[in-house]
């Protein structure tokens, strides 16, 4: 009964945070849902494996994804909330008839003691307008990456604009995925690593083909747009999660490079 109990007291908790509206009470719910994976479909496997990922994400390395956590959180609820009757062992152990009374009493169940049929009631109440359609889900995922997909060609755009080399985007595009390169050689840091990392680019560079171009970038916003017709959460989630792995390294590595440029920027104009 202990253990069953703190199963439902749970999610009880992660209802009382979605019941807040708010992408931290969103966050903070994510948190609190651990689901078992054995015996379920494979849409709801692919969505709990999506959640836990997502989860961890939040826990251990504080991503926010405030635009789209609340839609994944109540996603994950629902599906946690439909699985742990159909998980449930059907044995637990109780002190007396009355603690077993008191507990079904606060969700009004009169009647009976622990049955899955009584689960599924209490189960239903937590969800209850705590649900997210799919359309809604699969449109956030779309927006969310269309949107970072743009940011990060604007920023290619601004770097070229800015470019003393006259580059376009693609050539600025090609030249940090290049530094990426040479930064994996791990030269020596010394005056004769430095010679050998010029030798290295002047050798490599011309015949160097990055991996993503624009028109990458024009696929995957393709991929994005056709999240929005997605039928299953868990296929959907599982979609997102594939283009964000791919997109990620490549969006930091640029924002990492308008952020050094705007630096340079700050102290030119600092030491007019």
């Amino acid at each position: 009964m202990k253990e069953l109990k703190k199963d439902i007291e749970q999610l009880e908790q992660v209802a009382q945070q979605l019941e807040k509206g708010t992408s931290t009470g969103a966050r903070i719910a994510l948190l609190l849902l651990i689901a078992e994976t054995k015996d379920i479909n494979e849409d709801e496997g692919e969505t709990i494996k999506s959640g836990h990922y997502l989860r961890n994400e939040a826990y251990h390395d504080g991503v926010l994804r405030e635009s789209i956590i609340r839609q994944i959180t109540m996603t994950y609820f629902e599906v946690a909330c439909k699985l742990l009757p159909c998980l449930w062992i059907r044995a637990y152990s109780y002190s007396s008839e009355a603690e077993v009374k008191s507990f079904l009493r606060e969700f009004g169940i009169q009647e009976g003691m622990i049955s899955t049929e009584n689960l599924s009631i209490i189960c239903d109440q937590l969800v209850q307008g705590k649900t997210c359609p799919i359309e809604k889900l699969s449109s956030a995922l779309s927006e969310y990456l269309v949107e970072r997909l743009d940011n990060t060609v604007d920023h290619l755009n601004y770097l070229a604009s800015n470019s003393m080399r006259k580059e376009t985007p693609d050539d600025i595009l090609k030249r940090i995925q290049f530094v990426q390169v040479l930064e994996a050689l791990d030269f020596p840091k010394t005056d004769e690593g430095f010679q050998q990392y010029i030798e290295a680019q002047n050798a490599l560079w011309p015949k160097y083909k990055p991996s993503i171009t624009l028109r990458r970038f024009a696929r995957w916003k393709e991929r994005a747009s056709l999240l929005t017709k997605e039928k299953l959460p868990g296929s959907a989630l599982k979609k997102f999660l594939n283009m964000d792995k791919e997109l990620l390294p490549i969006e930091r590595n640029i924002e990492d490079a308008v952020f050094k440029f705007e630096e340079m920027i700050d102290a030119m104009i600092h030491d007019r």
